[in-house]
Parts: structure tokens; sequence; C-alpha cells
């Protein structure tokens, strides 16, 4: 490996690891402030709005998604599905940590969904690929007649898009994913 390589891999590793640059907490906080916040986010989604949790996606026993529905569809959005794959690196987190958009977002008539997928490494990459990709084929038969939009920590959101091209969109994912 070239020493610009070397340098470059090194900035991205600085560049990926907020617990190294952050400046409003502690290296050793950083995560374990990130994930409270996002959990509490979570909760308060979970409690306020009207969801339909743990829906088994791909088998019985398998990964689960979380559904938050807006109290109305007239919002800006409300033509919007607003798929949020968690972080975690593969190995930690799960749907108990991706309700963070749904308070914020519903209040604009999005629905918002949270996948859940199985964590290394008990899956390997390939598996959690495949749960991701099978994640939305199973959303764009739940919501047909919506536009859906990925988002999501690490590259869980990008092996969808990935698959997808550029990014998901309604005339792609009817032609190439629907069984």
């Amino acid at each position: 490996m070239s020493a610009s390589s070397e340098a470059e891999r090194e900035e991205l590793g600085y560049q990926y690891s907020p617990s190294r640059w952050s400046t409003r907490l502690p290296a050793g906080m950083v995560v374990d402030a990130h994930s409270e916040a996002i959990i509490a986010a979570t909760k308060t989604a979970r409690e306020t709005l009207q969801c339909d949790l743990g829906i088994e996606y791909l088998e019985p026993g398998g990964p689960v998604l979380d559904i938050y529905h807006p109290q109305s569809t007239s919002g800006a959005l409300g033509d919007v599905v607003f798929v949020w794959y968690h972080g975690g690196y593969w190995v930690a987190f799960g749907v108990g940590h991706a309700g963070v958009a749904a308070v914020p977002l519903t209040k604009h008539g999005a629905t918002v969904v949270a996948v859940g997928y199985t964590l290394a490494p008990k899956a390997d990459m390939t598996r959690i690929v495949q749960e991701c990709r099978e994640s939305a084929v199973f959303l764009r038969k739940r919501f047909p007649d919506k536009r859906i939009l990925c988002r999501g920590g690490q590259l869980s959101t990008h092996t969808v898009r990935a698959y997808q091209g550029d990014h998901l969109n309604d005339h792609r994912l009817n032609h190439r994913w629907v069984r």
C-alpha cells in the first residue's frame, strides 16, 4: 500500500469515528450518548404515535420492522414512506433504535418504517443484505401507491439503494423487485 493510500485510510477512519473528533463529549461517551438519545426518541414515538410493531417481513421468527403511522396524510409528505435502516455496523442496534425520525416526519404526513435485520455474527453479510432487500420488497407490496425513501446508518441503506441503482424509485421498484 502506498503512503498516500495509508494516509487516506487513516483520514477516512478518523472521519467515520465521531468519538475521535466530537467536541461535545469525551470520546468514551459519544456512542453511549447517541444510543441513549435514539432509544429515547424511539420510545417516545412508540408511546405517542399509532404504530404497528414487530412485523415479520421475511419468515416467522425472522427479522422485524415497525411502522409508524401519521395522524393525517394531508401533509407535505403524505405520499411518502420514509424507511430507516438502523446503524450499528451490522453488529449492534435494532428497530428499538430506529424510530428516531418517526415523530417529526409523521407530523408532516409521512409514514415511517424502522427496519431490523439479523445481526452479525449470527448472520453473514450476504444474509444481512438479502434481508434489507426483502424488506424493500415487502414494503413495496404493503405501500404500492407511495413513494419510498430509504435512509439509515452505515451501509445497510446503501445495500438496498445500490441494488436499485442510484436510489429507490417507484418505477424501478415495481419492475425489478415485485415477485
